[in-house]
């Protein structure tokens, strides 16, 4: 009877100690989950990043190309600058709208 009972006791041990083994497992492979799609987010973030830097450069040429036509017109340039300055407004005001 005694050793049916240090039987019973050792399967209960070894299931408990199997249960927190998947346990562990388990919480270290949601951690790894987890650290995967935070660096999958932070490269995206930064991809994003340069993405926005270059479009605000693209923009702020834009703004003084425009704002050089417009000064030209203002002092007696020809039609070509004011066809220029009149497209390069229109698409600085699209980017304004966006």
């Amino acid at each position: 009877m005694e050793e049916n009972l240090w039987g019973r006791f050792s399967l209960l041990r070894q299931a408990q100690k199997m249960k927190q083994e998947t346990l562990l497992d388990n919480v270290r492979e949601s951690f790894g989950r987890v650290v995967y799609t935070h660096k999958a987010h932070e490269k995206m973030a930064d991809r994003l990043s340069q993405k926005v830097r270059l479009l605000k450069w693209a923009e702020l040429i834009l703004i003084v190309v425009t704002t050089g036509s417009t000064i030209n017109v203002l002092f007696g340039g020809g039609r070509t600058y004011e066809i220029t300055s009149a497209i390069l407004a229109s698409v600085v005001y699209q980017n304004f709208l966006e």
